[in-house]
Order: structure tokens, then C-alpha cells, then sequence
């Protein structure tokens, strides 16, 4: 599985990474540092990270 890009929380608390495996492209959620759920859909991260109570338009793009 390869990390193809991604976005982040201002403070780098949450992290959500595109993710490629296989020709499946998907999203992976990170919580400080934890992968908390793999291979999901973008539904499922916004319903995540709502829950959590992040909103997407917080989100920064990840740089390396």
C-alpha cells in the first residue's frame, strides 16, 4: 500500500491519507499517530471525523 497524498489537521492531530493498493485508491484515518480505520471510503471520513468533531474544511494538505 502506497501513501499518495493526503490532508491534515492544522495542529497534525488527524490525518487523512489517500491511500493506492492494488489500483484501489482509498483513505486511511490517522489520529496521533494511531491508524484508526484503513481502506475506507470518503463517506466514512466525513462521517468520522465528524463524529470526532472535525470539520473538513479544516483540513490542510499534507507536505512532505
Amino acid at each position: 500500500m502506497k501513501v499518495i497524498g493526503g490532508l491534515r489537521t492544522p495542529d497534525g492531530s488527524w490525518r487523512v491519507e489517500i491511500v493506492q493498493h492494488r489500483g484501489d485508491v482509498a483513505y486511511r484515518l490517522v489520529h496521533d499517530g494511531d491508524v484508526l480505520h484503513d481502506r475506507i471510503g470518503i463517506g466514512e471520513v466525513e462521517y468520522y471525523l465528524k463524529r470526532s468533531g472535525v470539520d473538513m474544511a479544516q483540513l490542510i494538505e499534507l507536505r512532505d
